[in-house]
């Protein structure tokens, strides 16, 4: 018998649930990546904004060769980001306790097979983007549960992104409606009050109070953050959904 469908708001409901009861473990998982993103724009690219001149005015101020180095890293560091939070959500929500060190002990240590999956998924989004446009445009689509499918599922490199191409292949429609529908209430939601920030932010500057433009700019980045480890749990309950409809569809048969 085939699983029945979540609507929306019933997956809405269940990444909220999810989110709520286990925040500030999430939240802890998500310093690693947060952290150092905070004091990289703090130290770059707000000091142009809060009129510091004895700081550097940006990133892109900085030599060619530094540039590279700091958004390599920082690439690398949100890689491993996501690989620690899918494993953070995937044990809370298994009810399974684990410590932030043995959670980055376990992330390390898959980490080198989940780039490996991320080549994967860049090869073929290149390969095929370079052929066709929109071929390159689908497999980037069917290819968006590969992270999860090596970090959850422990698929390795293509199977990864056979696996995640299989279920949005069978469930193509209420993928696309769930992940856009979140994002657009993730932009609605989110929008204006950055926007009424960024305004605060603005006027403190003009009034020459940098410490309260900074105190701004941190609840500002907090928001940002909180909201963004939402994202993730609401997209790790989509793909559970699915895979678990997929598999149920697939023993039907």
């Amino acid at each position: 018998m085939a699983r029945e469908k979540k609507i929306f708001a019933a997956l809405l409901a269940e990444s909220l649930i999810l989110y709520i009861n286990n925040l500030f473990f999430l939240v802890k998982a998500s310093l690693c990546f947060f952290l150092p993103a905070l004091i990289i724009d703090s130290y770059f690219a707000k000091n142009k904004m809060f009129c510091v001149d004895d700081l550097p005015d940006g990133l892109f101020a900085l030599p060619k060769f530094w540039i590279v180095v700091v958004l390599v890293s920082f690439l690398v560091l949100f890689l491993y980001y996501l690989v620690v939070i899918l494993k953070a959500i995937k044990y809370v929500d298994e009810y399974k306790s684990i410590t932030i060190k043995e959670l980055h002990e376990e992330s390390l240590r898959i980490f080198p097979g989940y780039l490996m999956v991320k080549g994967y998924f860049a090869f073929n989004v290149v390969l095929k983007t370079v052929m066709f446009i929109v071929p390159g445009i689908i497999a980037m689509v069917q290819y968006g549960f590969s992270s999860l499918a090596f970090v959850i599922d422990g698929k390795q490199k293509g199977e990864a992104l056979t696996f995640s191409r299989e279920i949005i292949k069978a469930f193509w429609t209420q993928y696309l409606d769930n992940s856009l529908i979140c994002l657009g209430l993730f932009i609605i939601v989110l929008s204006p009050f950055v926007v009424s920030l960024d305004i605060f932010i603005q006027a403190a500057v003009m009034k020459d109070i940098v410490w309260l433009a900074r105190m701004i700019d941190l609840i500002e980045s907090s928001s940002i953050m909180f909201a963004s480890i939402f994202l993730v749990v609401f997209y790790y309950c989509l793909y559970k959904e699915l895979k678990e409809r997929y598999i149920s569809e697939d023993n039907n048969k």
